[in-house]
């Protein structure tokens, strides 16, 4: 595990820059290091995104990180800007919404629909069903296939609480804080349609049916809310997937 995180990234650039002169756009960090969790298990997963990447650059790139003291921890996700502007915007998303900035900015590049938000989670919902039941069936020790899960089911609770409620929180305690209060109205929800009517059911899926598919920025971090607006436009039905 890094001693210093900032002191290691302040090097990386400088080396980034010193190696591709005028051509980097983007550099940033995602995962346990970006949402300050690490473990002593931990990678360093950095986001790199180059005016143009070819073998050369992939070259470069693999050297300087291998020269990097603790160079063995680096991991993640390098391409050019034409990549980037293919790229599946569903993931994509995410990508930028889930890296932390250390030169440049990913905002204004690209804007994503609710629609995004939705094929995030259906993919990602499909693939952890899929997942799940092969360890269960097929793998001599299923236990072990469970960090990776919950891994997954992490990424995937933080879209599914977006989409809901418009608050992206960026780690697993805010994540967990947040659906406290959601599960607790969603009971008392169900409870009252079972009890009484279908109203509620009926308006849910009218409001998804007619959601308003606007674009959206980046969300606030720090399980901050949007504006009653947009987060109306995100959130589409409060019915949506059941997992994580």
């Amino acid at each position: 595990m890094l001693t210093d995180l900032c002191a290691w990234t302040e090097e990386f650039l400088r080396r980034l820059l010193d190696a591709f002169p005028q051509r980097l756009i983007f550099a940033g960090l995602q995962g346990s290091y970006g949402r300050g969790e690490a473990t002593p298990e931990s990678d360093i997963d950095l986001v790199v995104i180059l005016d143009h990447v070819g073998l050369p650059e992939l070259e470069t790139y693999r050297g300087l990180v291998r020269g990097m003291d603790q160079g063995a921890l680096a991991c993640g996700f390098l391409c050019g800007r034409v990549e980037l502007d293919r790229w599946p915007r569903y993931d994509l998303m995410q990508l930028v919404w889930d890296t932390r900035p250390l030169y440049g900015t990913l905002e204004g590049l690209h804007e994503f629909t609710p629609d995004d938000v939705d094929m995030a989670i259906q993919i990602g919902a499909s693939a952890l069903y899929h997942s799940a039941v092969h360890c269960f069936l097929y793998d001599n020790d299923p236990s072990t296939a469970l960090p990776a899960l919950e891994k997954s089911a992490f990424f995937l609770a933080r879209l599914e609480l977006f989409r809901r409620t418009g608050a992206y929180p960026s780690t697993r305690r805010e994540t967990a804080l947040s659906y406290g209060p959601w599960l607790s109205r969603n009971r008392i929800r169900v409870k009252e349609r079972d009890g009484k009517s279908e109203t509620g059911k009926g308006r849910e899926s009218q409001s998804y049916q007619g959601k308003q598919r606007t674009s959206m920025r980046r969300p606030p971090r720090r399980g901050r809310a949007l504006s009653s607006s947009t987060r109306t436009a995100a959130r589409g039905s409060s019915g949506g997937f059941l997992y994580s």
